[in-house]
């Protein structure tokens, strides 16, 4: 069983045969605490920061949120955008507990890489090295690892660190005592690792320098042999990783080769330029940016050789310290170390040096996250180095060593704080990169994605045009530049832009994209075939079977859309926009009982819709629940007051149960959004009539009348108020002039009907009776109305008799 106790730093742990026995002393809880406040502190803006690129391939989808899902991400090969199931796990049981809310996830990763600093504490000390507590707050306030913190995707990094050190920790454990369950215990956490990110495959290698470092040779037996297992483990998980990315991410074919052209020589080169560099940011962290300027690499450009001369130069100057300078100690350890060190950095970043095709360096070759294990080879030795020189100072300068050291890491916490500011969100991130790496395509495009949601078409505009102008064959940034065309009217460019991006790439989004761009313009039957393609590459695409069911219910195909919407819903039943398009269809269907249930589903999952309060809204109406219909209509107002056909329902509404003072002012906030509503013109003068007020409801009917001469309602209902009005010959002209525009308009014959009938034309008024009777029978007014005229024309002719 695990235990944990804390004893006093003269007190030492009795045994040690329990392997998962924890003993801190009160001053090593100390100093873990101050670490974790520092690292807390020094990441505090990152807290309050949001979401960013691929945090959404990240954070778990919503058909993986059940068990099914989470036996998926560790059975099911593409599931989850890469296959590291221990990381996809952790996210899963995080969005259990918490679900999107961004703050969590940012705190945890904090918590994470404080754990990381403490298990490089832990490995160091297990070395016996001097400087263990410095190497620890050094790594955990350096402002090159903030990108690994700060970024929700890379919890990948800490919680790979995690286990890599944990390994590292019980293999030197093994290593020291030779009990096989410390091996058994170091392969698992191994394992672990490879699970988590498999760049930790170079943990055996590390291994093996960390032995050479400590003995001056490397025994076959004790030290090679006994991590040959490790080294196929982690062979075998960097190949799958490697084949992953080529075919799964997207590390190979015409799009990337675009961005990424190397031959061997190349590669060489490359690694030797990202070595420096990486080394550079480390010692000298200045102008940390998310993406870096893609480099040129060139066989023929003589610059580009400085970097692997330099390398190997200062390669052959560490190993020449190392076999000269054994009279500075006397196991040459000192010697030894700078070599040992930076051989672990090199190798730790193998994975990413170049000679292996990696999806990021599409954008860039270099990212600091690449570098968060590799770094502690230069952190460490850098740590013991400083410790020793300080511990050889009198105890007055060592005092001021001391607090030269404490400035040295409040600066490092300083610089990441400031650091973090740029990971605030996606739009802060893309802007800060392009504003010190103008060259970066990649944020161009997405931040004028971000810009188009707002609304801002021009800046989007401008975005998408300088991505395609560093990178004409960008296929997102067509994509993008023909949904932004489509807005600005700009009809033959936009699809021109469409057809090129499926071109270059014939994703799933890419064609989404162009079948809304067709759509968007009419063009309904090419849209369909656009989204058939796109869901033969990505069959449970739920976006793409909504705009689907969207063409097919345009096309008057309802059966097809039902079905669409019906397995969007089957791949993601929490898909508020599906619920609510088979609502919308099924009521414009007459199942208007079932297309309320979907109806009401939709607005569950999405309270904050003003659409889906209207359409359930509008289907309660339909089957006469107007108190409920009305409620809907008034969230729906609540949450966009601005939508006139909200308001001209809910008028609708009013007026139909007899409450027309209520609905004059949803027809006035009509009118005042939409001028040109005939509708609310001609029922708002309705309103005005029902409550008395004729020559308001006789100003609007002309006003409806002005705007549309054709509309015979409102002729039929003018000529009702100036009747009532007294003005019986405009009315009856109204009234003629309704009949003129639609012959078969029974309440208009009834109407002048009642006219003639109360000028004295009874006989004129009996034929206008059978003429309404004979167009709808059903109405018992005009059979009443026909028996009040029949009568009088009785008794006229009884008196004239």
């Amino acid at each position: 069983m695990a235990s944990l106790s804390i004893i006093s730093p003269t007190e030492l742990p009795k045994s040690d045969e329990d392997s998962w026995s924890i003993t801190i002393d009160l001053d090593t809880a100390w100093k873990a605490l101050v670490l974790f406040i520092a690292s807390f502190i020094s990441h505090w803006q990152a807290i309050g920061g949001g979401f960013i690129w691929d945090d959404d391939a990240h954070i778990t989808r919503v058909d993986l949120r059940s068990f099914e899902g989470l036996w998926a991400i560790w059975t099911k090969l593409g599931a989850t955008q890469q296959y590291y199931p221990l990381v996809h796990s952790f996210f899963w049981f995080e969005h259990a507990f918490w679900g999107d809310a961004a703050t969590y996830y940012h705190i945890i990763n904090i918590l994470l890489h404080s754990v990381v600093a403490i298990l490089i504490v832990a490995v160091v000390k297990k070395l016996e090295i001097r400087g263990a507590w410095l190497a620890g707050f050094i790594f955990a306030l350096h402002p090159v690892h903030v990108e690994s913190v700060a970024w929700i995707t890379e919890q990948k990094n800490t919680i790979s660190a995690i286990f890599y050190l944990a390994a590292a920790y019980y293999y030197l454990k093994f290593d020291k005592e030779r009990l096989n369950k410390f091996y058994a215990i170091a392969t698992v956490f191994f394992i672990c690792a490879l699970l988590s990110k498999t760049v930790t495959a170079t943990l055996p290698a590390a291994l093996l320098v960390v032995f050479w470092w400590k003995k001056g040779r490397l025994s076959l037996k004790t030290d090679v042999l006994l991590l040959l297992p490790w080294f196929a483990i982690g062979a075998s998980g960097g190949a799958f990783t490697a084949w992953v990315e080529r075919t799964l991410i997207g590390a190979q074919g015409p799009d990337y080769q675009s961005a990424v052209i190397l031959t061997s020589v190349t590669r060489c080169l490359l690694a030797a330029h990202v070595i420096w560099f990486y080394l550079a940011k480390l010692l000298w962290p200045a102008n940390l940016i998310f993406i870096y300027e893609h480099w040129s690499i060139s066989a023929s450009n003589p610059v580009d050789y400085i970097y692997i001369i330099a390398l190997i130069t200062f390669l052959i100057l560490l190993v020449r310290f190392a076999n000269t300078n054994t009279e500075v100690d006397s196991d040459g350890l000192i010697a030894r170390a700078p070599l040992a060190g930076f051989l672990f950095f090199c190798g730790t970043l193998f994975p990413v040096l170049g000679f292996a095709n990696v999806y990021p360096f599409m954008f860039s070759y270099v990212a600091d996250h690449f570098q968060y294990l590799a770094s502690i080879g230069i952190i460490i030795p850098i740590a013991a180095f400083l410790t020793k020189y300080i511990e050889k100072l009198s105890a007055e300068n060592r005092g001021y060593a001391s607090a030269i050291g404490g400035v040295f890491l409040a600066l490092l916490g300083f610089l990441s704080w400031n650091q973090c500011s740029m990971y605030k969100d996606a739009q802060t991130l893309y802007t800060n990169t392009i504003d010190r790496n103008p060259s970066c395509w990649m944020a161009h495009n997405n931040l004028g994605a971000i810009l188009l949601g707002q609304g801002k078409i021009n800046e989007a505009t401008q975005q998408f045009e300088e991505a395609l102008k560093i990178r004409p064959r960008y296929p997102d940034a067509q994509s993008n530049m023909c949904s932004v065309l489509i807005r600005l009217g700009r009809i033959e460019e936009a699809l021109t832009h469409g057809y090129e991006a499926v071109k270059l790439r014939a994703s799933a989004e890419n064609e989404n994209n162009l079948a809304i761009a067709l759509a968007d313009v009419g063009r309904t039957s090419e849209a369909v075939q656009h989204y058939l393609n796109a869901l033969t590459i990505k069959p449970n695409y739920v976006e793409v079977l909504n705009n689907l069911g969207n063409a097919y219910m345009q096309l008057g195909k309802n059966t097809e859309a039902i079905a669409c919407y019906q397995n969007a819903i089957k791949y993601n039943s929490n898909f508020p926009d599906a619920w609510s398009n088979l609502g919308v269809i099924l009521v414009r269907m007459g199942n208007i009982e079932d297309g309320i249930k979907a109806d009401e589903q939709a607005v569950r999952l999405k309270l904050n819709s003003a659409t889906y309060h209207t359409n359930l809204g509008l289907a309660y109406s339909a089957v006469g629940r107007r108190d409920e219909a009305l409620v809907q209509l008034q969230n729906s107002l609540q949450l966009d007051s601005n939508n006139s056909e909200v308001w001209y329902n809910y008028g609708n509404i009013l007026a139909g149960m007899g409450r027309f003072a209520e609905a004059e002012i949803p027809y006035v906030n009509t009118l005042k959004l939409n001028p040109g509503n005939i509708g609310a013109e001609n029922n708002l003068a309705s309103v005005y009539f029902k409550l008395g007020r004729y020559p308001e409801a006789i100003a609007h009917y002309q006003i409806a009348i002005k705007a549309n001469p054709n509309y015979a309602e409102a002729h039929n209902n003018l000529g009702v108020a100036l009747i009532a009005n007294k003005l019986i010959d405009d009315g009856i002209s109204e009234y003629n002039k309704a009949i003129a525009l639609n012959p078969k308009y029974a309440d208009a014959y009834n109407n002048l009907g009642l006219a003639y009938m109360n000028s004295g034309k009874i006989e004129e008024s009996i034929n206008l009776f059978n003429r309404s009777i004979v167009l709808n029978n059903k109405n018992p007014e005009y059979n009443s109305n026909k028996q009040k005229a029949t009568d009088l024309l009785h008794r006229k002719d009884s008196a004239l008799k």
